[in-house]
């Protein structure tokens, strides 16, 4: 209700207004929940507005999708070190954000990228959102791209009894297409149960060259080199840092 009188009366509502509409009800939402009842809510929304997340979702989004862009980048680097809740919100503001975009009838066919896959399958909202759009890609016109460092970084979301590892672990299985480069031996084994790769398979995983990958379109292996232009190199090389 509190949303509802934000929305209906500021052209753009933000979260500080919907907690003033909590905390100060009008008089006919106060004779519905009663002066107190939005406080609990309140007290909770709080912490966005204040405190450690202050400045992260108070404000209106200074940024549009551009149905026209080649490509958009959701960048999460300033929240490295953040805490867990801060991180927990920034995706599910990000998730809402991006169904929203691709959703839209006139978005567009898109390759939705999730980078370091881990931590978004980790949280539980952003995995249950990405199951959504694994099932939907079809409806929404998308292709889904998850990228992970290994398969073994799923064991910081829980041991083998976990459900949201399963959950995790079977959002791996059905995509159609896997690609694996070179892992090291003592990852393999849950590299091959995840992702149904053979002994054969797995061995010559791990003798991969740079750059070369092991592909799985369904059931059908195929050795893949890539071929990097030297304007492709220019943005993605994660080198150049390391160089002297």
């Amino acid at each position: 209700m509190a949303l509802t009188e934000a929305v209906a009366a500021n052209e753009t509502p933000t979260l500080p207004i919907v907690l003033e509409y909590l905390l100060n009800p009008s008089n006919e939402t106060r004779e519905l929940v009663r002066p107190d009842g939005g406080r609990a809510v309140a007290h909770s929304l709080r912490r966005t507005v204040s405190g450690d997340l202050e400045g992260m979702f108070d404000a209106p989004s200074t940024v549009s999708f551009d149905a026209e862009a080649p490509m958009m980048v959701m960048d999460t680097s300033a929240l490295i070190g953040a805490s867990e809740q801060a991180l927990s919100l920034a995706a599910a503001c990000g998730a809402t954000w991006l169904e929203a975009a691709i959703t839209n009838p006139d978005g567009g066919k898109r390759i939705v990228v999730y980078d370091e896959g881990w931590r978004m399958l980790a949280d539980p909202y952003m995995l249950v959102k990405m199951s959504e759009q694994w099932r939907l890609a079809r409806t929404y016109g998308i292709a889904n791209l998850l990228i992970m460092h290994k398969v073994a970084d799923l064991n910081e979301i829980g041991d083998s009894t976990s459900g949201h590892r399963q959950k995790a672990l079977g959002l791996l299985t059905e995509a159609d297409t896997r690609i694996i480069y070179r892992q090291k031996h003592d990852s393999m084994r849950l590299t091959k149960d995840a992702l149904g790769l053979t002994e054969a398979e797995c061995g010559q995983v791990e003798e991969l060259p740079k750059g070369v990958g092991l592909w799985k379109v369904g059931n059908r292996p195929f050795i893949v080199a890539n071929q990097v232009t030297s304007n492709e190199l220019t943005v993605f090389s994660t080198d150049r840092r390391m160089m002297p």
